[in-house]
């Protein structure tokens, strides 16, 4: 679930054949740190908010199962909150 998120604000499939692809990038990394956060479209923001606001989408809650899910969801939220703030 985190990982369709990330691959929701890259624009990529959210297809687990995509995140696997995603995943072993070795720019991947790269692109969550240079993501253009000021350039997020509404219809992605809304695509993002179906993972966002799930109860279960709680980095405490992520974080038990994987630790580095638990950013990595972290960084989906923060994203959406800038873009609330933002906007």
């Amino acid at each position: 679930m985190v990982m369709e998120a990330v691959c929701v604000l890259l624009g990529e499939k959210t297809e687990w054949a995509a995140i696997k692809q995603v995943m072993m990038d070795m720019t991947f990394i790269d692109r969550l740190k240079n993501f253009d956060r000021n350039n997020i479209t509404e219809a992605t923001l809304k695509k993002l908010r179906t993972y966002t606001t799930r109860p279960e989408f709680d980095p405490v809650l992520v974080g038990q199962k994987n630790f580095a899910s638990k950013s990595m969801c972290m960084w989906c939220k923060a994203m959406d909150n800038y873009s609330k703030v933002a906007k």
